[in-house]
This record gives structure tokens, C-alpha cells and sequence, in this order.
């Protein structure tokens, strides 16, 4: 039987029995992230695919968002493709359960590279099965099954390692080429903490392996050249995320970096109690960290073999001990001295992108080795291995399967969906009935309501000037301040000046709120519904109007100071950055009318007696191209962050495309990447 297919009849199994809840009951989904935030993405996907339309722009969230822009959305990963088109094809009101099923799948491969790792470096198959099992139910994917992309890149670093050890037994083409697949997939899954967590486990193994197994100095060179391909492989992603990160908020994170990351000490407990500090009881739950971190049961079973591991000093030991121990510092972050000393210079270097307690993917399949090494030498009879790797499997299950972070009751909690809003239908129809009073919709906002609304706009559909994404715009989070309070790196800010002329621009019809909003002359009161009210404003501007006025701006800051005037009015002046100042004559003879109106695409017809200036709380971006009458247009930086132009006198067309060039300079490295991957994958089996 070949080795793959006797891992698969095995922690398939395991699979099924440890995610039952979420894969066999429609009473259970997975929680928190997944929910409102992967979800929101992966559909947005799903129905631009169903429209016959590529998911380049996001006009739900924020007045518009890059979509194919944020890595987290896996728009280049195969497997989100996949599943995606499977989704669509069979039932798309399930999505939800064919991204658990992905997932799912996800913490099955890396069950199975744990397992074949574990061959390669001499265990037995039933050795090898134990140290599988606890990695695939070990506290890594129990406890982070919320974020998706942290779980999809994680499944391919034990085939990472697994290249690795090939390599430093003997450099080839090939297993180069199966490294920088394995490093792109963990890089295009979306989550760049683990995709870094994935690289520093390639360098620290090759580096072990030199000092420990006396592997020649070419495996860090093929180390290195395998990244290298990583990065082109990845750079149809890579490329735009580092385009949109200069130019949103994420560039200060440093700003809120804080003095403690990393996984606290007090963690450690829960290796031999799972749930010490009540992390599975919110309720109880009193510590400061996330709870999630603090979860790091590997079973009892693991710790005994690891322990007859270093005792008997088996094979490769000395490697992955070596990461194993590195991973623990790097993971424990500022929570140590040498982490204190250190980590502020990194943090700086990585742009606070990089989320050091995710090593806990490494350190845990570090323990997952040793395990299956430790076993390897203490257990040789084939039924007390199975015995074993019976115990070791049901030890995880009762610790961490069903928990509050991996399972959580629809029925308890109902959560959003296009229909309903917490389980009430009557205020999604409510809010859907008011905002779809023009077309496209106007917009809805928040002064003091939950943030789901803003990161499932792409579920219900119900634009919002708001929103909580990492990639959240500098620009329009700049004219948000001018009616929120907040830091300069926030991406989530609440209306608390309701009364701004400011939302006028942006559109918004509707403000969303659990309390009271404060007596003003803009929002009344429109409907208390069950949770919450909501307050109308009467007359926002629509989406795109002309005005007369044309005032310049030297740059963004002084635009910012000119939208924040009291005098400044958004339906008579139009403050650009581009261009000279203008006042064209008054009157009351200028009509827009929305023809067409897709993501990436805008059809107005516009009508004026005298020139005007088109104005829209539509966001501006590179990529984005204005046409009148077929003729190509420049497009002015409006009001801070919108699109806007000047329109000559008559009756003209007036066209808003979305195409960025960088996606195809992006695509074209990838595409030629691909094909040096080809080669060195195919080339040698070839000459074989």
C-alpha cells in the first residue's frame, strides 16, 4: 500500500471525527474571523465569478476597496479557486460549508506531509502516523481555525520541510522546484505571518541540518534560490498588496505596535492542562492576551515520546529540536529578554506586518517530529503502536475539537447573512428597503453598532462608507476623521460628529446605532427595531453630481484642512489637488444619470448647460481611467480620496474604468515563473 494512501485512511478519519460539529451538523460554523471577515471575501468572489467578472474592485466597503489588491482575499490561491468553482457550481448558498470543507481539507494535508516528513527521516509508519495526528489536532489548527489563511498556509510547511530534507540528502531541480511551490502556496494562502513562519522553518532546518547531519553548504544555496522562485511565483499577489499597503493604513502599524507580543509564558500551562486559564469559557476568561495564544495542548503522549527522543537521541532530533527551540523563542516574542532586545528592530524592518505568535505552526510541528521520533525508537510492535496512536488521537479530540474556537452554535448565535441580521429578517429588509431608494444604493454608516456590518458588506450587499480591513485607504480614512474620532492607523472608526457635511458626500443615507445618536439636523430618527436604531438622513448627495466651484489644494493635507472648514460645502465646491481653481456660472440646468454601474465599471450620462465639475465619493486609486465621449480623460484627486474631472458644456458620456496595470506586470513575472517551475520540476524527471 503506497504511504500517502494509508495516511489518508488514517487521519482522514481523524478529520472528520475532530471537526464533526462543523462538517456533519448545520446547527455548527466556525467562528469569529471566519465568519466576518473570510466569508465576506471568499463570497465576494464567488458572485463576481457568477457575474462573469474577475473581483478587482470592491464597491461595498469604504466608498470602494482594491480587492485584488489584499492578499487575505486568496484571489491567486488555486485551492480558494477550487473551492470557489465547486461552490458555484453545486450550491451557492452553501459557501459557508465549502470553505469549512477547505479547511478542513487544509489541516488533512498537513497531516499527510507531517506524515510523509516523518518517513523521510526514518520513522515507521505507524511512528509516523502518531506525529501526524498530533499535528493535524494539535493546538495550531484547534486553536487559530478562525483565520482562514493562516490555516490554509500552514498546511504546506511540513512539505516544505519534507523538501528540505530531500535537498540535504541531495540537491536537485525537482525538490528546488517542490520548496518554492510549497514556500509560494504558504505565501498566496494569505496570511503573511504564517508565509514568513514558513521561510524562517526552511532556513533554521537547512542551517540544523548542515551543523547536525553534515549536509553540504548547497542546501542554503538551494534554500535561496527556492525563495527566490517563491517570490515570483507569488508576485501576481505580492506586487499589488505592497502597492496597497503604501497606500493605506497598515504602513503605521508601528504606531500601535505596544511593548508586548508574542505567546505569553503563562501559555505553557495549558501543555498538560488544555484549559487552565478557562480559554474555552469567555465567561471566566480574565487574562489580557488573546485566549487563542494560549492554547498549546499537544497531548501527554507527545511529551513522553519527545522526552525518550532527546533521552535515546534518535535520528534528526538534534535538527528539529534545534527549531523546535528557535520556534519557541520567535513565537514567544517580546515575552522574553533576548525577544525584548531584539523584536523592536524586527517589528521595524517587517513593518509590523508580520504577527510573530503565529510561529506557534512551527513550534508545534516541531513537537509533532519529535514525537513521531520519539516513538519511532521507544515503540516497534505494530499493534501497540496503533493502540497509541488510538490514545494520542482521542487525548487531542476530548482537549480541543468542538471548542469555542474551532465550533460555535448557529443557533445561539445566527450571525449575518444576506436575509437576516442576528436573526431578525424585518431589520435587514428595514435597512435594504431605504438604501435601495436609488440605483446603485445609497449608503449606511455606524455611531455606535457592531463591526459586522461593515466586513460582511459583500454578504448583504448594503454599501457602507465604513469598514475593517487592514488595507483600509490613508485618503479616505482621512476624510473619515473629519467626522469620527480616532489615530491616523485606525481602519475602523464610528461616526461621532453626525451632523458633518461631510457624509453628505459620502452618500449615506442610513446611521446605524444601539444607543442614542445625539439631536441634530441631519439624521432623524427613522425606526427603533429590535438591538438598535436608526436614524435617515433625508437628503444625501448621490453618488456622482456636478458643481460649479473648483477649488485647488496644495496637497492632500492642505485638502484635508479645506474639507474640514465649517463654510466648505460638498453640493457647490469640489476641492482638487490637480488642475486650477474655477467658478463656472451658477444654475440649476446640470443632470447625472447612472446608466451602467458594476464594480469595475461606470456609465453616467451627463448633461449641463455651462462646464461643470463631476464630483463622486467614489474612491480614486491607481488603476482607475475616466473616458468622455471615448476619449481618455485625467482623473483629478477630489475631495482627498474621490475620483472627480472637469466636463465641457452639452450632453456627454462619461465612462469610469478599472484596470490596473500593475496586475498585469504582476501576472506576467508569475506567469514566467510558473514556467521555470515547470522546468525544473519536469525537466529531471525527464532526463530520468
Amino acid at each position: 500500500m503506497k504511504d500517502w494512501v494509508l495516511a489518508l485512511l488514517v487521519l482522514l478519519p481523524e478529520i472528520l471525527i475532530f471537526y464533526r460539529k462543523v462538517i456533519f451538523s448545520p446547527h455548527y460554523v466556525i467562528p469569529w474571523d471566519f465568519r466576518y471577515y473570510h466569508l465576506p471575501l471568499t463570497t465576494f468572489i464567488a458572485s463576481s465569478w457568477r457575474a462573469g467578472q474577475f473581483p478587482l474592485w470592491d464597491p461595498y466597503t469604504y466608498c470602494g476597496l482594491p480587492f485584488f489588491a489584499n492578499i487575505n482575499a486568496q484571489i491567486f490561491y488555486p485551492p480558494t479557486a477550487v473551492t470557489v468553482f465547486f461552490a458555484n457550481f453545486f450550491s451557492p448558498d452553501r459557501l459557508t460549508y465549502f470553505m469549512e470543507l477547505h479547511l478542513a481539507a487544509h489541516v488533512l494535508l498537513g497531516g499527510v506531509f507531517t506524515f510523509l516528513l516523518l518517513g523521510e527521516i526514518g520513522a515507521s509508519r505507524g511512528a509516523a502516523l502518531i506525529g501526524a495526528t498530533i499535528f493535524q489536532c494539535g493546538p495550531y489548527f484547534a486553536s487559530q481555525t478562525q483565520h482562514l489563511g493562516a490555516i490554509d498556509g500552514a498546511a504546506w510547511i511540513p512539505l516544505a520541510c519534507w523538501s528540505v530534507v530531500r535537498l540535504a540528502k541531495r540537491p536537485s531541480p525537482r525538490w528546488t522546484g517542490v520548496l518554492a511551490l510549497s514556500l509560494a502556496l504558504s505565501i498566496l494562502a494569505g496570511f503573511p505571518s504564517t508565509g514568513a513562519a514558513a521561510f524562517l522553518c526552511v532556513f533554521v532546518l537547512a542551517a540544523a541540518l548542515i551543523v547536525f547531519q553534515k549536509s553540504s553548504l548547497k542546501l542554503l544555496l538551494c534554500c535561496a534560490a527556492a525563495s527566490a522562485l517563491a517570490a515570483l511565483l507569488s508576485a501576481v499577489q505580492l506586487l499589488p498588496t505592497l502597492q496597497a499597503s503604501s497606500l493605506s493604513v497598515s504602513k503605521f502599524r508601528g504606531d500601535f505596535r505596544g511593548t508586548s507580543w508574542g505567546v505569553p509564558w503563562q501559555a505553557f500551562a495549558s501543555m498538560v492542562w488544555p484549559d487552565f486559564y478557562h480559554v474555552f469559557e469567555l465567561n471566566l476568561y480574565k487574562l489580557p492576551w488573546n485566549p487563542t495564544f494560549l492554547y498549546l495542548y499537544c497531548g501527554i503522549p507527545a511529551l513522553l515520546f519527545i522526552v525518550v527522543a532527546v533521552v535515546r537521541r534518535s535520528p534528526y532530533v538534534a535538527a528539529f529540536g534545534s527549531l523546535t527551540v528557535v520556534a519557541f523563542f520567535w513565537m514567544m516574542g517580546t515575552h522574553t529578554l533576548p525577544g525584548r532586545l531584539f523584536f523592536p528592530f524586527f517589528f521595524d524592518l517587517v513593518h509590523d506586518s508580520v504577527y510573530v505568535e503565529f510561529t506557534m505552526v512551527v513550534f508545534s510541528l516541531g513537537i509533532a517530529v519529535l514525537a513521531g521520533l520519539g516513538a519511532n525508537s521507544l515503540l516497534r510492535r505494530p499493534l501497540l503502536l496503533g493502540a497509541v496512536l488510538v490514545i494520542t488521537f482521542l487525548d487531542l479530540m476530548f482537549a480541543g475539537s468542538g471548542k469555542i474556537m474551532n465550533a460555535t452554535s448557529v443557533d445561539a448565535e445566527p450571525g449575518i447573512s444576506y436575509s437576516q441580521f442576528g436573526g431578525s429578517r424585518e431589520l435587514m429588509d428595514w435597512i435594504r428597503q431605504r438604501l435601495y431608494q436609488s440605483s446603485p444604493p445609497a449608503r449606511f454608516d455606524l455611531y455606535n453598532d457592531f463591526t459586522g456590518w461593515v466586513t460582511t458588506t459583500p454578504i448583504t450587499r448594503l454599501p457602507s462608507a465604513n469598514g475593517n480591513d487592514p488595507f483600509a485607504l490613508y485618503r479616505l480614512m482621512q476624510v473619515r476623521l473629519l467626522f469620527c474620532n480616532g489615530e491616523r492607523w485606525g481602519r475602523f472608526y464610528q461616526v461621532t460628529r453626525p451632523d458633518s457635511p461631510i457624509l453628505d458626500l459620502l452618500n449615506v443615507r442610513l446611521l446605524l446605532s444601539m444607543s442614542a445618536v445625539p439631536e441634530n439636523l441631519k439624521f432623524v430618527k427613522a425606526v427603533d427595531l429590535p438591538g438598535r436604531a436608526i436614524y435617515e438622513n433625508g437628503a444625501p448627495l448621490p453618488r456622482f453630481f456636478l458643481v460649479p466651484n473648483i477649488v485647488r489644494a496644495e496637497d492632500m493635507a492642505d485638502a484635508v484642512r479645506q474639507l474640514g472648514s465649517p463654510s466648505f460645502d460638498p453640493a457647490k465646491v469640489a476641492v482638487v489637488e490637480q488642475g486650477t481653481a474655477a467658478h463656472f456660472p451658477d444654475g440649476a440646468d446640470a443632470v447625472v444619470r447612472i446608466v451602467e454601474y458594476s464594480p469595475s465599471q461606470v456609465r453616467l450620462q451627463v448633461e449641463s448647460i455651462q462646464p461643470r465639475y463631476l464630483v463622486s465619493s467614489e474612491v480614486n486609486y491607481p488603476g482607475w481611467r475616466a473616458f468622455i465621449d471615448g476619449q481618455e480623460r485625467p482623473i483629478s484627486m477630489t475631495d482627498v480620496a474621490f475620483r472627480g474631472l472637469p466636463v465641457p458644456a452639452g450632453n456627454h458620456e462619461v465612462v469610469f474604468r478599472f484596470w490596473p496595470t500593475i496586475l498585469l506586470w504582476s501576472a506576467s513575472v508569475s506567469a514566467l515563473a510558473c514556467l521555470a517551475l515547470a522546468w525544473l520540476v519536469f525537466a529531471s524527471l525527464w532526463h530520468n
